[in-house]
């Protein structure tokens, strides 16, 4: 039987103690209502259910929504790519150790990626910020299959595991990787001090680009020749790295927008702000827009200049004119064409991937 509460913001650490979920230990609060958003006191009312009364979904299907498997496409496909060129180039007697360094890189990398989504979750609903955005996040703590408390741990905890993972190799191939390190700190450095000034949400969202893109692929591809002794610049075109860098880097980037521009009517009524909110809904259609002919012509300079895959660049250009229409067709971000939009992105970025990945094994 359900039950249900509504706490004032007056009340700081109690609402604090049933969004994390620590308030009880046999019942779980979903917040379900925030009311008087723009008055004071701001009111948040609670659903309380039993944990034991809680249906949750199978293991693998569990772990792969709260994990969201279908943002790893966005790291797995660089990562890939750069392995599939490496491997290619070079018959290696692979030594046992080489093969625990490379898996173990792999791994911190997806343990990172992790942690960050993880945690933004946690962070969206510690905000309240995800009440109404229903399809944003992984949905695990709203629908009551983790707290927020529990969330945060296994953060934390994915955190600690990369650190341990990553930093030995950081440290053993500084040389390697100091430069993708430099930038690293920079964006990271530059989201902290640029907080007050009203371009920091371009940097702060631009850095997505940056981050599974060039620093991505170019940083693994040096470790990989670092581990091997090899010259990166006299074996692997570096075009070639940093040209898939920019697409990948494209693609998770669009992905975002696309997010925020679905819920870009409810983030501008909750007061959140991102790109898409400042720039309004005509004008987020235009630079989304804008952006897909961005990566219509990083594709075409990737499988046309870069590698010659001419069958490859035209499958994907008929589904790009697909997605474009798609696009402009989107008369409002909650319509069902906006749903086709965020499906066929989804498609389109998933086929060309694969698409690209089994070019270069054959090729």
């Amino acid at each position: 039987m359900s039950q249900f509460v509504t706490i004032s913001n007056k009340e700081a650490e109690k609402i604090s103690s049933y969004l994390s979920g620590t308030f009880s230990d046999d019942y779980i609060a979903l917040p379900i209502q925030r009311t008087n958003l723009s008055f004071e006191p701001e009111q948040v009312t609670f659903q309380l259910i039993k944990k034991s009364e809680l249906k949750k979904p199978n293991f693998f299907a569990l772990f792969a929504l709260t994990l969201k498997f279908k943002n790893w496409l966005y790291t797995l496909f660089p990562l890939s790519c750069v392995l599939v060129l490496f491997f290619k180039k070079h018959s290696l007697d692979l030594q046992i150790k080489d093969i625990v360094q490379i898996v173990l890189s792999i791994l911190g990398i997806f343990l990172l990626h992790s942690c960050v989504s993880l945690y933004n979750d946690f962070k969206d609903h510690m905000s309240l910020s995800d009440v109404y955005l229903y399809r944003k996040g992984s949905r695990a703590i709203q629908n009551g299959w983790f707290s927020a408390h529990q969330i945060k741990k296994i953060s934390q905890i994915f955190f600690v595991s990369a650190m341990f993972v990553l930093l030995p190799i950081a440290i053993f191939y500084w040389k390697a990787l100091w430069p993708s390190g430099v930038l690293l700190f920079s964006i990271l450095a530059a989201q902290y001090y640029l907080k007050s000034y009203r371009f920091y949400r371009w940097v702060s969202e631009i850095s997505v680009f940056f981050l599974v893109g060039p620093i991505l692929t170019v940083g693994f591809a040096k470790l990989l020749h670092e581990v091997f002794n090899l010259n990166l610049f006299e074996t692997i075109h570096l075009t070639k790295i940093v040209g898939l860098g920019f697409f990948s880097g494209i693609i998770a980037f669009l992905s975002h927008q696309i997010k925020d521009f679905e819920n870009i009517f409810t983030s501008s009524q909750l007061g959140l702000k991102n790109i898409v909110t400042e720039l309004g809904f005509d004008r987020s259609k235009l630079y989304l827009i804008m952006l897909t002919v961005l990566l219509l012509v990083f594709l075409q300079y990737l499988l046309l200049q870069i590698f010659d895959f001419k069958i490859v660049f035209f499958v994907s250009l008929a589904m790009f004119f697909k997605f474009l229409w798609t696009l402009t067709s989107v008369k409002s971000p909650v319509g069902s064409d906006m749903l086709s939009l965020i499906y066929f992105y989804r498609f389109f970025t998933s086929i060309t991937c694969t698409l690209i990945i089994i070019q270069l094994l054959v090729s």
